[in-house]
């Protein structure tokens, strides 16, 4: 076993081992992985903020001059010695007692430009997580390491089977506990069994909407500034569009996702306190639940047994909009005070539609709720001259 990382991965026979993780904030969060390949250690300011971030590179891609050799990138490897990458920082001391090795499973290793590989990915035997540590870049490039995790890593970002999104958007983190569970190109984050979103909206700093299971899926937030206003809109993502790094995989908007948390999507956001007592369920409908752009599904929508009402939540994009259709929880429609009917804000960049009845609302069939007719004897006319 290798006594650099606690007795937590077996040693891979080539005595190298490389500093695994990140340095932000003045603070460097990681641990020592075994590496059959060099050292990589890439840095630079993205979006005002100064990141690092250090990785085992197995596919050899460093020239000569260990410089990494990639449009975009500024890195630089080594293998003179282990932890060679994270020269210059003071390394953590690995946790004491050392943790117990848990049942072995099998992670890809290797770098990703905007989930495509540029690297031949090994497949390697780890006694930990499988995770991934992703740099949202200039120019809407995204750089991924996928990596074995030394345990210390997913301990501290608090990711078990989930994502995160750091709030400045610029890094963000993935660990899971099964077999190949993170590859960039072919498979959507890691969820965990069990996640709750917020949904709804944010109108002059003020949220409004509710939380709501999230099956499956992850949690979205998409946001920007439109007509010279700033628009947030709130979501769960059920198909599986966002990438590893947790940005939207979609031309066209500005948007992240997690499944960290509960409600992780609003972090940063006062949550309202919910109304008590807990409002009555009322009878269950069915809803679809997915993502619009034009009116156009951006995958497959599902359909949902929502205990509330079908909401749709529209964002003037300029010359787009984009559609969130939900299940609501029932706060969000009555703070839009809708039923049956749809509203545009007056600012006309946020819109929304409510109602009771299945299936009520589809933007692709353009489906949207109209008011029921008033009961007989309601009208009064005028009559005479």
């Amino acid at each position: 076993m290798n006594p650099l990382v606690g007795r937590m991965t077996p040693s891979t026979g080539s005595g190298l081992s490389c500093w695994t993780g990140y340095y932000y904030n003045s603070t460097l969060v990681g641990g020592s992985v075994p590496c059959q390949g060099t050292c990589v250690h890439v840095n630079g300011t993205y979006s005002n903020q100064t990141v690092d971030v250090f990785a085992c590179e197995p596919a050899g891609l460093c020239t000569d001059g260990n410089h990494l050799s990639l449009p975009g990138l500024d890195g630089w490897c080594c293998q003179d010695s282990s932890n060679c990458n994270a020269a210059g920082y003071t390394i953590p001391p690995p946790p004491s007692p050392a943790p117990s090795m848990p049942p072995p499973i099998i992670c890809n290793e290797g770098l990703y430009m905007n989930n495509k590989s540029i690297s031949q990915s090994a497949q390697k035997l780890c006694y930990g997580n499988c995770a991934s540590i992703s740099l949202a870049m200039n120019n809407n490039t995204t750089f991924t390491v996928a990596t074995c995790d030394p345990l210390t890593l997913c301990n501290r970002l608090n990711l078990s089977n989930s994502c995160h999104v750091m709030p400045q958007q610029v890094l963000s983190g993935c660990c899971c506990d099964s077999n190949l569970c993170i590859d960039p190109v072919n498979k959507p984050s890691p969820s965990p069994s069990k996640l709750s979103c917020w949904v709804g909206y944010a109108n002059n700093g003020t949220l409004r909407g509710g939380t709501i299971p999230c099956d499956g899926g992850t949690c979205l937030h998409v946001n920007g500034s439109y007509s010279g206003q700033q628009v947030d809109i709130f979501a769960c993502e059920p198909l599986g569009l966002c990438t590893s790094s947790g940005h939207l995989n979609v031309a066209g908007l500005d948007g992240y996702c997690c499944n960290g948390a509960d409600n992780c999507n609003a972090n940063g956001f006062t949550i309202p306190t919910q109304p008590t007592p807990t409002p009555a369920l009322p009878l269950p409908i069915i809803c679809n639940e997915g993502i619009y752009m034009n009116n156009t599904a951006i995958g497959t929508p599902k359909q949902k047994l929502c205990y509330g009402n079908c909401a749709s939540i529209t964002g003037n994009l300029g010359a787009s909009n984009f559609t969130a259709a939900t299940c609501d929880p029932l706060t969000l429609c009555d703070n839009l005070d809708l039923i049956n009917s749809c509203h545009q804000m007056p600012a006309k960049v946020i819109s929304g539609c409510c109602c009771n009845s299945n299936l009520c609302i589809d933007p692709a069939a353009n489906v949207q709720p109209t008011p029921p007719p008033p009961p007989p004897g309601s009208i009064k006319c005028f009559i005479g001259l």
